[in-house]
């Protein structure tokens, strides 16, 4: 459908009745989901319910089985030198922090942007300090991540993905591996992304974040999108027995 894929409207990602199998296991049934630019959409549900597949799904981490996905209209390449372009388009923090442990924070954050998008040294060090300051860790630039906290490393990452200027960001659990006290540090530097309008995809248990920051909470159960909607409308009147059964589950917690 060429009409789609120049229509200056498109949604920045789609996807199209995705499935996905491991085995027998089946993560990804029927998916279908779109989000559009600026928008910050919060994926939540039980363990095992295909969140982190689908997030990985989107830049290619995982494969599909059938269905299709679209950046800006066009479909996810397969492979190769396109496969990467698009990839460097989608930033992704994951729950490790997948910072190069032999390499300074200044290093971490300017490879992508010397190597992939060929800036200068001097630029990309410019840059790397204007987020990382934008972040909350400039001072600790020449250090390395074994020398900083989880939080800390958490930040670098985000830092890191901003860095290869992304047309959006996901966030697998960004906060799953943190200690309670470095958890908001992390959550109060999305927010701030999320208010300069950055486009987002963010798989989290932090539901006061997601009822604070999401344009959209889709609710996911045993690899299907059970129910979505506006925050204070699914979380104070949620439409499906299994998204009330999720929320009276976690409440306390």
């Amino acid at each position: 459908m060429p009409i789609q894929s120049e229509s200056p409207t498109a949604p920045i990602i789609e996807l199209r009745h995705v499935d996905k199998h491991f085995g027998d296991l089946h993560v990804l049934k029927d998916v279908s989901l779109s989000v559009d630019k600026g928008e910050v959409v919060v994926v939540i549900g039980p363990s095992g319910s295909g969140k982190s597949t689908l997030c990985r799904a989107i830049n290619r981490l995982e494969t599909i089985d059938a269905g299709e996905i679209l950046i800006e209209g066009n479909p996810l390449p397969e492979e190769g030198r396109e496969l990467a372009a698009m990839r460097a388009e989608l930033g992704m923090v994951f729950q490790s922090f997948n910072l190069f442990a032999h390499m300074s924070i200044l290093q971490n954050v300017t490879l992508g942007p010397i190597e992939v998008l060929g800036l200068s040294k001097a630029e990309a060090e410019r840059r790397a300090m204007e987020l990382l300051d934008r972040v909350g860790v400039a001072s600790q630039a020449n250090k390395v991540p074994a020398q900083l906290s989880g939080g800390q490393q958490q930040r670098v990452a985000i830092a890191r993905s901003l860095a290869m200027r992304p047309k959006a960001m996901l966030f697998d659990e960004p906060t799953s591996a943190l200690d309670p006290e470095m958890i908001n540090e992390v959550l109060d530097v999305m927010v701030d992304l999320a208010r300069q309008g950055m486009t987002m995809i963010v798989v989290t248990h932090e539901m006061n974040f997601a009822r604070r920051v999401a344009d959209r909470v889709v609710f996911m159960a045993d690899g299907a999108i059970v129910e979505e909607g506006a925050p204070d409308a699914f979380f104070d009147q949620p439409q499906s027995q299994r998204a009330r059964d999720f929320l009276d589950s976690i409440k306390g917690h």
